[in-house]
């Protein structure tokens, strides 16, 4: 009896236990042990930067970047380097099968590095292998972004994020064609942020270092905690602003709706970026000082809110920059209100606007389509577009250069992360179509996903991520994230650099299955040998 007492005073009691496990629960919380997110999170990143006519040195290595971001805040990554017309299809039917597999609750991005064009109203994404030399390759060498974002509205997530670094100037002319200046402005679909490197109309510069400054800015943003998604692209387009001198200022449109924040916010109680941006809270320009309303007015970046700048401070250093971003806005949405009406009236209201503007080689064309006069009848009278207010009268015929002397005011407190600051350039590729993966500091509260290169399709197993080393470890560990090495997969051996086994190249011209208006192929119809989308 006595043993038996012994025995029973010995083993703590069951429900003490489920005391003791619970407690140890609440006390490790989010701040103690990563969680995985909510929500399914799934992207596609693409880098193309060899491109036949004009390598990109730094598209690949961007998308690297990008790609390793949203591993670190628990992506799956579908992924691909210098990918054709076939093989982006490919890459992309993979993507939206996962998204739709994810159900309703998921998030969707995808972020393309590379070259991009507007022609005839569209913007177009350039492949890997692409040689456009004149009109006629442009559907077999590019995928229609107009597409792309067609398949991914359609998709069930609650939100999807399409992000083109691709606002760049062609470094050569495709015969025959008048292009305009970057990349047209578009409607976001419903559930939607779509986001430009560069603003409508507006072209980036190239980066002398081993990663893009918008590229670094939507790697810090992704990873910064508390941020929805409003505020998240209004500070990327900020700290982009802030270290091109104002040569650069990005651009997004939403139609997301409901909130989203892709890190939940740090309960440290240190400073974080959501906390520092109710210094931007609603006030009137009369109010602010000078640097602080044009601060204000990049950060808002419509045209009521350039104007309201200009209005009161209208010989601040930055001025001259708000003009030409208001400029190039103006004609970008009176372009597109000209094509969504799609009328000869209409298309007229824009030459009449801007006789030499950039999209008039788009607007002839689309008046010789609509069997219309390249010129009004005396009689004609503009098409007034409400909510694009008419310009003042000193505005200028064509887009200025800015006024790049000088550096804009400070646009936010922070400091760009010495992880970012400091980012080594990454180790070399280990496949043709592999994007780099440069070491990042894991989120401490978030559980890495898996990146999972084009190769993976013929049987090669996903990426988890670099694996970090202790000395590594001390030297980047950063605020409230630290770094740590990805899980390591038992079943995978370890694979050695150019042994990955890589798929035939496709053939340069795709078959018309594969063609980039078939992305979205459930919208297709084929009639009498002829395709026709929706």
């Amino acid at each position: 009896m006595m043993e038996m007492h012994n025995r029973r005073r010995g083993r703590l009691p069951l429900w003490w236990a489920a005391v003791v496990c619970v407690v140890l629960i609440a006390w490790v919380g989010p701040s103690h042990a990563a969680s995985q997110p909510t929500e399914p999170r799934i992207a596609l990143v693409v880098g193309n930067g060899g491109a036949v006519r004009a390598p990109l040195p730094t598209a690949v290595n961007d998308a690297g970047l990008v790609a390793e971001a949203l591993r670190t805040i628990g992506f799956d990554v579908v992924e691909g380097a210098d990918l054709n017309q076939t093989d982006f299809a490919r890459s992309f039917r993979q993507f939206l099968a996962k998204v739709d597999s994810a159900g309703a609750n998921a998030i969707a991005v995808v972020y393309f590095s590379g070259y991009g064009f507007e022609f005839n109203a569209d913007n177009y994404l350039v492949m890997a292998d692409a040689r456009l030399e004149r009109d006629g390759d442009i559907p077999l060498d590019t995928v229609r972004m107009s597409d792309l974002l067609r398949a991914v509205a359609a998709s069930p997530a609650r939100a999807k994020i399409v992000i083109s670094d691709a606002s760049r100037r062609l470094p050569f002319a495709i015969q025959g064609v008048q292009l305009a200046t970057g990349l047209g402005a578009v409607e976001a679909p419903r559930r939607t942020l779509v986001a430009y490197s560069s603003a409508p109309g507006m072209v980036a510069g190239d980066s002398a270092g081993p990663y893009g400054v918008f590229a670094l800015a939507v790697a810090e943003m992704l990873r910064s905690p508390g941020l929805e998604l409003t505020d998240l692209f209004a500070r990327i387009r900020a700290r982009t602003h802030q270290v091109t001198q104002g040569r650069e200022t990005p651009w997004n449109v939403s139609a997301v709706g409901s909130p989203v924040v892709l890190v939940p916010p740090d309960t440290s109680g240190a400073s974080s970026p959501a906390m520092r941006l109710a210094t931007l809270a609603p006030r009137a320009v009369g109010e602010r000082s000078a640097d602080d309303a044009y601060v204000h007015a990049i950060m808002d970046d419509t045209l009521s809110g350039y104007a309201e700048f200009l209005a009161a401070y209208p010989r601040h250093a930055g001025a001259t920059r708000a003009r030409s971003l208001m400029r190039a806005r103006r004609e970008a949405l009176v372009w597109q209100h000209a094509v969504k009406l799609n009328s000869a009236a209409s298309i007229w209201t824009y030459l009449h606007r801007y006789p030499e503007g950039m999209y008039a080689g788009d607007a002839q064309r689309r008046l010789l389509r609509l069997a219309a006069a390249p010129t009004p009848p005396s009689d004609f009278t503009p098409i007034e577009f409400p909510d694009i207010p008419l310009p003042p009268a000193d505005e200028p015929k064509r887009i200025a250069d800015a006024d790049l002397k000088g550096s804009p005011p400070s646009m936010l407190s922070d400091a760009q992360p010495a992880y970012l600051a400091e980012l080594a350039p990454p180790s070399p590729r280990i496949g043709a179509r592999v994007l780099p993966v440069p070491l990042l500091p894991a989120m401490a509260r978030l559980t890495g996903g898996m990146r999972h290169p084009v190769a993976s399709f013929t049987g090669l197993p996903g990426v988890a991520g670099p694996v970090a080393t202790n000395g590594t470890q001390s030297g980047h560990s950063s605020g409230g994230m630290q770094l740590a090495s990805a899980p390591a997969q038992a079943s995978a051996s370890p694979i050695a650099a150019g042994s990955i086994p890589l798929p035939p190249p496709a053939p340069r011209r795709a078959v018309h299955a594969e063609r980039s208006r078939h992305l979205a192929n459930d919208n297709c119809k084929s009639s009498r040998g002829k395709d026709d989308c929706e």
